[in-house]
């Protein structure tokens, strides 16, 4: 006997061709929630077969929650594949740009490679011209050797002639240093009043030329005036130069100085002389100077013989010594020899109060120092 029960998809039922009746499901579409419990038979093997369709029914819920699942993971993959595509699509742009910078330097490197490969043939072709000329000026060198050190020895024996010419040309001079100077002044008159009044010589010294050395100056009074030149003079006789310059002693006290004339070759090798000087002098030796020759016990002693701190070379503000050639040597401590850079004179000088008898001169007035 067969129960009339609807038919529901999903629960175990005979089949409607088997129950004895046609389901129109355009008619009628039952549901679980419908369904009439009371019309269910009190079968246990239907219950089952219910609740275990019901359990297939949740079962294929969850499958489709799942296909859900999946489908928002595949959307959600697919836009991030979409923002791959477009970081890879800029990626495959700066590799582009990358490769095409790189073939711009290596073509920048390739004519970097050729211009260096063209300075080294360069340098390797000057280096042989160079080597070639050192050589060609060796050879010449070797072969003008003689001639050159001939030229040499003759250039040198020709700066002692010149020397030697200028040393004759200036023997018969004297430099007069302190004689007050005026304006418009007979210079040959005012050496002639010098040597009678401090020198007491009274006889006649002839002169070949008398003048100032130097520049003139704008003002001669007052205490605001330079210091006056020195006087430069050419004696016509080497008798009466020597006779003048022997007088030179009488000067000591005096702010007066006669000085002998030397080129400038002669005066530095003096300067360099004077430690020696000063050092055989200390010691009592036998010293004397001879032009730019000096000897101590009658040994000549060479300027390279000679050490000189630098606290003890002389400059143009400390004070000389050493006597002229052919002066006497007993000199007082001071006298003081030095070089004038501005007249080429030697001088000695003997300092005092000032107080002379020179023409020109007031009472009391200092004397000048350089």
């Amino acid at each position: 006997m067969h129960v009339n029960v609807p038919y529901t998809l999903g629960v175990s039922s005979p089949a409607p061709e088997q129950a004895g009746a046609c389901v129109n499901p355009q008619v009628y579409q039952p549901t679980i929630a419908n369904l009439d419990v009371q019309a269910l038979p009190h079968n246990p093997y239907v219950l089952d077969s219910i609740e275990k369709g019901l359990a297939n029914i949740e079962h294929n819920m969850g499958k489709i929650n799942l296909l859900d699942d999946i489908s928002r993971s595949i959307d959600l993959m697919n836009k991030r594949l979409e923002g791959l595509d477009e970081r890879v699509k800029a990626t495959e742009d700066k590799v582009k740009n990358i490769e095409s910078s790189t073939e711009f330097l290596s073509t920048k490197y390739d004519d970097i490679r050729k211009d260096v490969e063209s300075v080294k043939e360069n340098v390797t072709k000057t280096e042989r011209s160079v080597l070639k000329q050192s050589s060609d000026i060796k050879t010449l060198t070797d072969e003008n050797a003689a001639d050159i050190k001939d030229l040499m020895r003759k250039n040198e024996k020709m700066k002692e002639t010149i020397l030697d010419i200028q040393c004759r040309s200036m023997r018969d001079n004297l430099i007069f240093s302190g004689i007050s100077e005026q304006a418009n002044e007979n210079t040959e008159l005012v050496l002639q009043e010098f040597i009678s009044e401090e020198l007491d010589i009274d006889e006649e010294v002839r002169f070949e030329r008398v003048h100032r050395l130097g520049p003139p100056q704008d003002n001669y009074d007052g205490d605001t005036a330079p210091r006056p030149r020195a006087i430069v003079a050419k004696f016509s006789s080497y008798k009466q130069r020597e006779l003048i310059r022997r007088f030179g002693p009488k000067l000591k006290g005096k702010h007066f100085g006669i000085n002998e004339q030397y080129p400038e070759e002669i005066v530095n090798t003096r300067k360099i002389l004077l430690p020696a000087y000063r050092d055989a002098k200390k010691k009592k030796e036998k010293v004397r100077f001879v032009t730019d020759k000096l000897y101590v016990n009658d040994r000549r002693v060479y300027p390279e013989d000679v050490q000189t701190p630098m606290e003890d070379m002389p400059t143009d503000e400390d004070d000389r010594e050493g006597p002229t050639p052919g002066s006497r040597e007993n000199v007082d401590d001071r006298r003081y020899s030095r070089y004038d850079y501005r007249t080429g004179a030697q001088r000695t000088t003997y300092r005092g109060n000032g107080r002379g008898r020179g023409r020109g001169r007031g009472r009391g007035r200092r004397p000048w120092r350089r």
